[in-house]
């Protein structure tokens, strides 16, 4: 009975051991601050994303992660963490009457305020991945977004 509960203590030590054995992602937190916001109605709609597909996609849909705030102040903030240390990029908008999706004119036109990583300049189109793409690579970086 001994012999048989010590071999069963050995087999689940050596379970124990392989799984501190394995490696653990280094993981930190992006921290996203958004400003020049026209007023505090709605929410704003952000998504982190870790590809450059979905990057390029449409809506939040193929976001590595999102997030839905309520503006203070006009301005926003929030924090997305034990994110894995990688390549990353930020799309946002501030969806004014909450319906979901960025409103824009009858030209196409958006009618309510964005943003990008970096902030880049955004002329008729989605500014290039390269210009938004950051990394993370230590326990917390900060993003300070100003809409346009």
């Amino acid at each position: 009975m001994t012999r048989r509960i010590l071999s069963v203590l050995f087999y689940v030590f050596l379970f124990a051991l392989g799984l501190s054995a394995q490696p653990i992602a280094e993981t930190g937190k992006i921290k996203v601050l958004v400003r020049g916001l026209r007023n505090d109605k709605g929410f704003v709609k952000i998504g982190l994303y870790n590809t450059k597909s979905g990057y390029y996609s449409r809506g939040q849909i193929a976001s590595f992660r999102s997030a839905q705030v309520a503006p203070k102040e006009k301005k926003a903030e929030y924090i997305f963490d034990r994110v894995p240390y990688g390549e990353y990029t930020v799309k946002l908008f501030h969806d004014e009457n909450p319906n979901g999706r960025l409103d824009k004119n009858i030209f196409g036109i958006p009618t309510e305020k964005y943003g990008f990583s970096n902030s880049p300049k955004a002329f008729f189109r989605l500014p290039d991945y390269n210009q938004a793409k950051f990394n993370l690579s230590s326990n917390q970086i900060t993003l300070e977004i100003k809409v346009q």
